[in-house]
């Protein structure tokens, strides 16, 4: 197996400046590795910082201490010292974020934001329309919603536009952030299918599972993290996010976004 993503002593400070310069430690001593072939989960309590982790690896967020390192294009990528170019370049060769909550731009149809990723790489277009109907197909969503834009479906039909964009290309590093909890059964389980299919073909999955079958089924190893001393929360999540539009095409790492430090 080959070593995709490197965290060594990794931590992570959130400064609230509307909140008097409060500190708060998200991540602290984190160190881990992801290697091709396999699903690492990330397990323990809430406020541990595990989506925080993810946002990281994503390079959302500015690196705090430590390392993160991807290997990118045959060659490790060290977070901490690349530049927006390098960290947007990273995004589009090697690594996909399926977060929490679908970001993509308004308006656009849920056929053509689920084609979007092999469009950024030259596929053809139409080829690239029917690998967007077949996994939409897959995830059970409607024919009759593929021209609607996400924003008016239901939360569990957001949920699979998201995994249909994360899943739509092979990545050699995918990182999911609770792919399924708005999924019923059937669903969770053709998610699981995806996960099992991209490992086999030789991606490093790094998620996070609050559904515990679902993490004995796809996960081959488990990295559990426990809240910092002194950290009471993680910073905002949800569509208020700092985190930038998933679908933004001028999206790009932040770098010294107000409260971080």
């Amino acid at each position: 197996m080959t070593t995709m993503l490197i965290v060594e002593n990794f931590g992570k400070t959130f400064t609230l400046h509307q909140q008097g310069g409060v500190r708060l430690t998200a991540l602290k001593n984190v160190s881990l590795e992801a290697h091709s072939g396999e699903c690492l989960a990330l397990t323990g309590p809430s406020g541990a910082g595990k989506s925080t982790l993810l946002r990281c690896l994503y390079g959302n967020y500015l690196p705090g201490e430590g390392r993160i390192a991807v290997n990118s294009r045959n060659k490790m990528l060290d977070l901490s010292r690349a530049g927006p170019r390098e960290i947007l370049e990273m995004r589009r060769e090697t690594m996909s974020h399926v977060s929490q909550f679908l970001r993509v731009i308004p308006r656009v149809a849920a056929l053509d934001s689920v084609a979007e990723p092999l469009l950024e790489i030259g596929t053809d277009p139409e080829k690239a329309k029917k690998a967007a109907k077949s996994l939409l197909t897959r995830l059970r969503i409607p024919e009759r919603l593929w021209s609607l834009a996400p924003a008016t479906f239901s939360g569990g039909e957001r949920q699979r536009v998201n995994v249909a964009r994360g899943f739509i290309r092979p990545w050699p590093v995918m990182l999911l952030d609770e792919p399924t909890a708005s999924l019923d059964a059937a669903n969770r389980q053709t998610v699981r299918e995806l996960i099992l299919e991209v490992k086999n073909g030789g991606s490093a999955v790094i998620a996070i599972f609050h559904d515990e079958e679902m993490r004995r089924l796809a996960a081959d190893r488990e990295h559990r993290l426990e809240p910092p001393q002194g950290a009471a929360m993680e910073p905002p999540q949800g569509p208020s996010s700092m985190e930038p539009p998933q679908g933004s095409p001028s999206m790009g790492p932040p770098r010294g976004r107000e409260g971080e430090s």
